[in-house]
């Protein structure tokens, strides 16, 4: 009762990207290329990962990006 809400470690950063898979691990936000069979360099693909990066880059729980 009463005090401050705990942080239940949700990152706010957004994580639901078609194309890429986007995990957030004690500050550290992980992006893994997940386009089959070969990762071609869609225009989907590619908008797809600059959101994740300039997401993972404006979010203040994000310490580093990898």
């Amino acid at each position: 009762m009463g005090g401050e809400p705990k942080n239940m470690n949700v990152p706010i950063m957004r994580t639901d990207y078609r194309t890429v898979k986007v995990e957030l691990k004690d500050g550290i936000a992980v992006l893994s290329l997940n386009n089959p069979p070969v990762n071609q360099l869609s225009e989907p693909f590619v908008k797809d990962i600059a959101e994740a990066l300039s997401g993972a880059f404006s979010a203040d729980e994000v310490k580093a990006v990898c």
